[in-house]
This record gives C-alpha cells, structure tokens and sequence, in this order.
C-alpha cells in the first residue's frame, strides 16, 4: 500500500511497492525549472544540474560518484524541464540505503567546484550547438517561443549561450540555496520498498534547512494571440522541419483529458490520422507526430514533422483540414475507442517499471499537489466523450492562436502563403 508522509524538515516523500520486482527505484523531483529563471540566469536549471555529479563533500569527482553506482549496476541520470528537475537512481533492492545515501549527498553536499563548474561550461555550450545542428530538435523550441510569447514558458531550458559563458559560481550557489530547499522537492520510492525502509529514508534525507522556505513563484501565463504567427529559420537541407503548436490547457483544466485524447487521434499512433494522410496516403514525411505538453497554468498542442521541401505546404493544409473535420464533426467512434485504447495499453506497459512508477506519482505531487492512481486517470480519460474532443479542438485549434515554426530551405514569404481553414 502506497505511503504519503513527510519528513520534519518539509519534504514529502512517497512509497510504492511493487511486489513483482527485486530492483527499487529513488525518484527526486525539484520544483526548479526555466520557467523560474531571470533573463541573466537562463539555463541555470540545467546548468546546476550537471553540476550535482561533479562531486561532493565525501565523494569528490564524478568518477567518484559514477564508480560507486556503477559498482551495483545502477540505472541513474537527470534531466531538467521548464517547470521541474528530476534525478533517479535505481537498484537492485538491497542497494537502496547506497542510492538514498547518494542522492541525498548530492543534493545537500555537492561542491560546486570552479574548475568544474567552467570544465562543465563548454559541455553545455556544445549541447547548445548538438540542439541547434538538429532541426527537427530545434524546431519545436522556436514553436514554443511563438505559443508563450513573453512568458518564461517559451525560453529554452538550456539557457542561451552568453548566459551560460557569464554564469558564476556566486550565482549557481544562490540559486540551489533558494530552490533545492526540502518544502520545494519531493522524494519519490517505487518497487520493493517496505515501512522498514521509513529509518533508512528519515536517515538520510531528515536534515535540517539551511534557511527558512520562501515558496517561489512564476508568473502566470495567459495567451493574448490574436493573430496566427510564423518563424521560419533558412537552412539548406533536403527536408523541411516544422512545427504546429496552439496554447492549450494546465493540469488542473477540466478539458485536459480531451487535449490528450485529441493529441493521440491526430498524430499519437501509426493509425492516427496525420500519420496515415500526410505519410501513408500522400508520402508527404516519414516522420509526423502530435503531442499535448500541460503545466500548471497553460499548455501546448503541437503537430511535428519531417516533410518533403517541395511540398511541405500541401501537408500543412492537409494537416489542417483533418483538425478542420475534428472541430466540425468531431471524432469518430472507433478512433475514439483506438485512442482510449492505446493510453490505457501504453500506461500498464509503462509502469510495470519501477522507475517510471516513482516518476508518475513523485512528478504529480510535485506539481499539482496530489496524486492520482493510473486507474483512476484511465477512468477520467474513458469517461470523455466524443463530444468534449470536438470541443477541445475548437478552443485550442482556432487560427487565430496558430504559430508555425519552420527549418529548411523555405523563407517567412513563402511561409504567409499557407492557406488557413
């Protein structure tokens, strides 16, 4: 039975055991993202993520570090997103009090070193350019500074590369003292983890704050678009990379379980419609996909794909023209079905992992406060009718919030010539 408490210092730590496995997995997440950040610290998220395995006090290199997991055959590794950072680790069961011990001394104890800390410098700005060199990578960033113009939402969480040169030590220090506080993480265990393990959790990550929490804040997003926007970068290529993006709905929003559905019948599986009328019926791309990425206050719809440079705006218009036949009759029963289907089938295959269990439920609670089981969110999205998906797709598909964003051998010209619905 899964266990909800929190430890005396602020830090709300869940338990879910998982009988069928002898491996457990530490998930902790970190309400720090670049959504938080200022224009002359973009990409301090990332950036002192890197740095957390550099070193520690009792552990002073990486290799240190990298040795001591490797050691028990450990899966471990980060990542940083626009609302939350996230570490793991995860071990056969009986290494568990080695990944809590490691990871709390990471996150509590960790050097900061300045010869690391520039070392660490040009491996950013080479993950900057590796971005950058990557079109089809790259073309989803550019759509998201067009769908949260002005807001953080829109920044790229790797930071720009003046910042990443001018970022200090001072900087990353003040940073981590104010976001990697107890009350701003939480802790999540999934596998063959038992009450016995409470001792070897309040051990480790039982430590006092070194200051007082002072809850952070971001500024609240709310999409004034009143025209469809465009942005196309010129790059001699043989493919025309693009992106469709709408601003969509938060966690919270009561239509949110349509935008996912929505999602997944335009571009979600190889039956969706995109993929079998731009690839199938026209071979137009080889690769077409449609995703729905909520936060707390808002969201993003997009539509990417790899396309044929000759005739990428005919798949523009075909993309188009199948949201146009959702939005005027809605989808039909059977993809309906399909996409229920595939999201109930997808989420039992997903979390039968250890891992991606303490992710599902420590990322919940960290960013909406509470916790749902993945039946009762299977039993949400079974209860969305076909009705609701056609009105998802009329509030957040209209031309007016549209923004196209495109890289290949194309120019803004020829992209004002697309004819919208």
């Amino acid at each position: 039975m899964q266990q909800h408490f929190t430890l005396r210092n602020g830090l709300t730590v869940l338990t879910t055991p998982l009988n069928q496995t002898n491996t457990v997995a530490v998930f902790l997440s970190v309400a720090a993202g670049s959504r938080y950040e200022t224009p002359a610290i973009s990409g301090i998220s990332h950036f002192l993520e890197h740095l957390m395995f550099k070193g520690t006090r009792t552990r002073p290199s990486t290799l240190a570090i990298s040795r001591e997991l490797d050691t028990v055959g450990a899966e471990y590794n980060a990542y940083t997103s626009k609302d939350h950072t996230a570490y793991y680790i995860k071990v056969g069961a009986d290494h568990l009090a080695l990944a809590l011990d490691l990871l709390s001394d990471m996150m509590f104890h960790s050097l900061y070193d300045a010869t690391e800390m520039n070392r660490e410098r040009g491996v950013i700005l080479e993950e900057i350019n590796m971005y950058q060199d990557n079109p089809m990578m790259h073309v989803e960033n550019v759509n998201e500074e067009l769908v949260f113009a002005g807001s953080t939402l829109g920044w790229q969480v790797i930071g720009g590369k003046p910042q990443i040169r001018a970022m200090s030590r001072s900087q990353i220090v003040a940073y981590w003292q104010k976001f990697y506080h107890p009350k701003n993480m939480v802790l999540s265990i999934a596998g063959k983890v038992s009450d016995r393990d409470r001792q070897l959790i309040n051990k480790y990550f039982d430590r006092p704050a070194r200051a007082p929490y002072r809850k952070n804040s971001f500024r609240v997003f709310k999409s004034r678009q009143q025209y469809w926007q465009h942005r196309a970068r010129h790059r001699d290529s043989d493919q025309v990379q693009l992106a469709l993006g709408w601003p969509s709905f938060g966690y919270h929003h009561p239509q949110q379980y349509a935008a996912n559905l929505l999602s997944i019948i335009l571009g979600g599986t190889m039956s969706s419609r995109l993929f079998i009328e731009v690839r199938e019926k026209r071979g137009l791309a080889y690769s077409v996909r449609a995703s729905n990425s909520p936060y707390q206050d808002s969201g993003c719809l997009m539509i990417q794909a790899g396309l044929d440079k000759k005739r990428w705006r005919t798949a523009v218009e075909v993309m188009l023209a199948e949201i146009e036949d959702i939005k005027q009759h809605g989808p039909r029963p059977e993809e309906l079905h399909l996409a229920k289907e595939f999201v109930r089938g997808h989420l039992a295959i997903s979390l039968e992992d250890s891992a991606a269990l303490a992710q599902w439920y420590g990322q919940q609670q960290l960013l909406t406060g509470a916790t749902l089981s993945p039946e009762t969110k299977i039993k949400k999205l079974l209860a969305v009718s076909g009705r609701a998906v056609q009105t998802a797709a009329q509030t957040i598909c209209c031309a007016a919030r549209l923004n196209l964003a495109i890289i290949g051998p194309v120019n803004a010209a020829e992209v004002k010539k697309v004819s919208l619905p």
